[in-house]
């Protein structure tokens, strides 16, 4: 290989420096790191298809004319998803149930999730799942709202 096509001029009497070089297009659609595989994502594990009808639940139960049959539905299925699929999803979903309520209380059917408020979900799923961008957005919304009431 010819490095002198890789030495670019520098300042005068600095002498030749080796410019930076691209990868090959060969590696520009690599698997990603092996340590970003262990990363928890549930919304994207085919064994976690609860998830999409919970979210798909949560955004009818926003925008229906009547919200109260959506509401029932995710208050029924949220306690019943599988651990593995115990993510941020599960989490914002837990907070959009507990609400604005002081008094809430939360739990999964097999007692190893319980919810005492929204901010108490964001944290949970944070410890989760500290990389789900909609968790991110959500918390970063709510801590926005929250100090600017003070």
């Amino acid at each position: 290989m010819n490095t002198d096509a890789l030495a670019a001029p520098t300042a005068v009497g600095a002498g030749p420096r080796v410019a930076a070089r691209q990868a090959p297009a060969s590696t520009l659609h690599a698997a990603p790191p092996a340590a970003s595989a262990r990363t928890f994502h549930p919304d994207d594990d085919p064994a976690c298809t609860d998830l999409s009808t919970l979210t798909s639940e949560i955004h009818l139960w926003q925008v229906a004319a009547s919200p109260q049959p959506h509401r029932r539905k995710v208050a029924a299925l949220w306690p019943t998803l599988s651990p593995a699929c115990r993510g941020g999803t599960f989490y914002l979903v837990a907070a959009e149930l507990v609400g604005r309520a002081t008094d809430a209380k939360l739990t999964t059917a097999d007692g190893a999730v319980i919810v005492h408020s929204s901010g108490d979900a964001l944290a949970q799923g944070l410890a989760t799942e500290p990389d789900h961008p909609r968790l991110l957005a959500h918390w970063r919304s709510s801590t926005i709202c929250c100090q600017t009431r003070r």
